[in-house]
């Protein structure tokens, strides 16, 4: 049986290629309809004009025509082509039509999907634009996050009469688990999301400073309190903080405060522990003592 099967082998093999080749050659000879989506583009836009709405992005082709030049249409990559030849602003809707399809095979089309696009061209214009870049994660144990400044003038182009309304735009998220010290790192700017609009560059650069963490402490901050008269003791509080080298650097005493708030308390003695004020970018460690004995009279 297996020798059977084996015999004349290379003859087997043939016979089924050939019988392939035919069926192929016979199936993409007969007429078949397809329904292919093709995207839509505008020729001829002047440059100070933008497409700032659309009805549709796509058209939907109902075609019919032999099976070989339907298979050649992926390649192909036909286009929807709305030429633009007078250069006027306003809402237009144009009937699709078979000549500006732009099909290279001998393909007949039979309809659309939809029958109608409508679209509206306005003035283009351009600004320079703020960026605002979202952070996540943290930075490296010991190390501090002390400035992002974006290295890159971006200008936002889009229709002229929206463009007062966008004050800032929004890079991709800029990711801290990733950042040990300082240098430039390069993101991506995010459009609008509405149609027209684009920025150049795509792309900018952005510095990330990174400092060690430094902690010092600071004796001598006087308790202030905050309502009724009171007797505080101590008087003083010696305060830890920590935070990067170039803030720690240049810290006064008179920029923290110690306060403590009585002003719902009834007369009598208490041991509160204080409110500390710091300025930006400190971070409290611990306050000694954590606790005054407040008398109220």
């Amino acid at each position: 049986m297996k020798n059977l099967l084996f015999k004349d082998i290379h003859l087997k093999i043939f016979a089924l290629l050939l019988s392939f080749s035919i069926w192929f050659f016979t199936t993409i000879e007969r007429n078949y309809r397809l329904t292919y989506r093709v995207p839509i583009q505008f020729n001829g836009l002047p440059p100070d004009q933008v497409i700032s709405d659309q009805s549709a992005e796509s058209v939907e082709v109902n075609l019919e025509g032999k099976g070989k030049d339907l298979l050649l249409l992926h390649r192909d990559r036909p286009s929807y082509i709305i030429a633009q030849r007078e250069g006027k602003t306003g809402r237009e809707r144009v009937r699709l039509v078979p000549e500006e399809l732009g099909l290279k095979r001998e393909l007949k089309i039979l309809g659309f999907r939809p029958e109608y696009l409508e679209f509206e061209i306005e003035e283009r214009g351009e600004k320079k634009v703020l960026l605002k870049v979202p952070q996540k994660g943290k930075v490296a144990r010991g190390q501090f996050l002390t400035e992002i400044k974006v290295l890159d003038t971006v200008f936002l182009a889009g229709p002229k009469s929206e463009l007062p309304f966008i004050t800032f735009l929004l890079t991709e998220t800029l990711c801290f688990d990733e950042i040990k010290e300082t240098g430039e790192r390069e993101i991506k700017v995010l459009p609008p999301a509405k149609r027209g609009f684009s920025v150049r560059p795509e792309r900018v650069r952005v510095k990330v400073t990174v400092e060690p963490e430094t902690t010092i402490t600071i004796a001598g901050i006087p308790v202030q309190v905050d309502g009724k008269k009171a007797t505080i003791s101590p008087k003083e509080a010696e305060i830890t903080v920590s935070g990067p080298t170039s803030l720690i650097r240049g810290i006064k005493p008179e920029a923290i405060r110690v306060q403590i708030v009585v002003s719902d308390l009834k007369p009598g003695t208490y041991h509160l522990p204080s409110n500390i004020s710091l300025p930006p970018g400190l971070i409290f460690q611990r306050c000694v003592p954590d606790k005054f004995r407040v008398e109220i009279k």
